[in-house]
């Protein structure tokens, strides 16, 4: 968020491109990608580039880890250290416009434990954040057995200056800043 640069690592990447052309085409061009983020948590990603419009469609999906292995990565993005919390699945899709994406997103997981780690703050005041962050978000998702999962809807402004992948990334973030702290609409729909 504050524009500073996050490492990520990428392995065992395969990728496939299909329908790449210079020739005027209504199919559009297709990227399909897996690979592991941080050794730990398996992706595959699905990208359809339009010919005819300044648009691209995303469909994503990552699998089952346990969140804390992504610590690093999480604390580039926000001042959070995962205590504990396993995801069971993550699933989204939606459509990058020029200048703003939107879809859905479907976090599912459980037994989450949040730290919040502000270091502007004296530590007890840290402490009462993340007691009170602990409270407010749930644990699971779906938060009880007989409850349906929250699908949440989310909507990203592109960065004109960054390519397609960053719009897929901040798409993303949204959609998972979405299902832990809801807007609005999103609990409406919740309900």
């Amino acid at each position: 968020p504050d524009g500073t640069h996050a490492k990520v690592k990428v392995a065992n990447i395969n990728a496939v491109i299909s329908n790449y052309t210079n020739i005027d085409s209504i199919v559009p061009m297709i990227l399909k990608g897996s690979g592991y983020i941080e050794n730990k948590a398996y992706f595959d990603i699905q990208l359809a580039f339009s010919y005819q419009l300044p648009q691209f469609n995303f469909n994503g999906t990552i699998k089952k880890f346990d969140l804390t292995d992504l610590n690093p990565l999480l604390k580039s993005y926000a001042p959070v250290n995962i205590k504990k919390g396993i995801v069971d699945q993550i699933t989204f899709s939606g459509i990058a416009y020029k200048n703003s994406s939107a879809g859905t997103l479907t976090f599912l997981y459980h037994n989450l434990d949040i730290d919040l780690e502000l270091k502007e703050r004296a530590k007890w005041q840290s402490d009462i954040l993340t007691f009170a962050t602990n409270s407010y978000v749930n644990d699971a998702n779906p938060a009880k057995p007989d409850m349906p999962p929250r699908v949440v809807k989310f909507n990203a402004q592109r960065d004109m200056n960054k390519g397609f992948l960053n719009m897929v990334l901040k798409s993303f973030f949204a959609g998972l800043k979405e299902t832990i702290l809801m807007s609005k609409e999103n609990k409406e729909t919740y309900r």
